[in-house]
């Protein structure tokens, strides 16, 4: 077998488990979201484009200093001339639905505005693969923060969390592996603009494909984004081992432990 492809359907967990346990974990999610942008980029219309790791001047109403930088790791903008482009992809439907907190939207402690980036371009749409310091202790607490000034200044928030062993920070989100409807992975999407906002949450497990997701833009627009097509990418195929089961195997569901190694051994007969 060749050791350099994706030998699972989706996320890698031999791989995943490796990032995570041996701290390797920000190198992957450098190199990911530059693949996610540069495929954003060909397939978004051409009045938008997507940028790694752009900074958003963030303009506090009431407070001494009233300017920050936020960094969102990708961030999807829109240019003044007009262009569309229709998805020819199937989406993928949301299987899960929490409410966006109201008051937490129209806290009027809290006013944002987010300056343009440019004249040319204005941010709609954040994207955010959750890292290990964005579900612990303080790292949180800055993270939660963020994602609130965003969803605050109207702008769509798309959170990739591939880290299982680590519960999300999405209040209301089932903890995997304790919760029944939870699954190790998922990918999250805030829209604050909808009549009921709310964060739509697309599941997926062992064995199963990223999602196809509709990224909403402006005026009715959208782009249908496969991330399943960019998980894998660079010479990952190098850190698996596919004789070994995933490491920390304690920290998935007990029928996710058995779905890896039923796997593991089909692969093994075939070689």
């Amino acid at each position: 077998m060749n050791e350099r492809q994706n030998l699972f359907t989706g996320v890698n967990p031999l791989l995943m488990s490796r990032l995570e346990a041996k701290g390797e974990f920000e190198g992957f999610h450098h190199y990911y979201l530059i693949e996610l942008a540069s495929y954003l980029n060909d397939v978004l219309p051409e009045n938008y484009q997507a940028n790694p790791e752009a900074k958003l001047t963030l303009l506090y109403r009431y407070f001494a200093n009233p300017t920050q930088s936020r960094k969102p790791d990708v961030t999807i903008e829109r240019n003044k001339t007009p262009y569309s482009l229709a998805p020819t992809l199937e989406e993928t439907v949301s299987d899960f639905i929490i409410p966006l907190d109201e008051g937490a939207l129209e806290d009027e402690d809290m006013v944002v505005l987010i300056s343009q980036v440019d004249d040319q371009f204005v941010p709609l749409v954040v994207i955010e693969m959750l890292s290990p310091s964005n579900k612990m202790a303080h790292g949180k607490v800055d993270y939660l923060q963020k994602r609130k000034e965003f969803l605050q200044n109207n702008l769509v928030v798309l959170e990739i969390d591939l880290l299982h062993a680590s519960p999300s920070p999405i209040e209301k989100m089932p903890i995997y592996p304790y919760h029944d409807e939870a699954t190790p992975y998922y990918i999250a999407l805030s829209n604050p603009s909808l009549e009921n906002p709310h964060t739509a949450v697309y599941r997926f497990g062992i064995n199963q494909p990223l999602p196809k997701i509709k990224i909403p833009l402006s005026d009715g627009e959208s782009v249908l984004c496969d991330f399943d097509a960019i998980f894998f990418k660079g010479r990952y195929g190098n850190k698996v081992n596919y004789a070994d089961a995933p490491m920390h195997m304690e920290t998935y569901r007990q029928a996710d432990q058995m779905t890896i190694l039923s796997h593991l051994a089909k692969m093994r007969e075939n070689t």
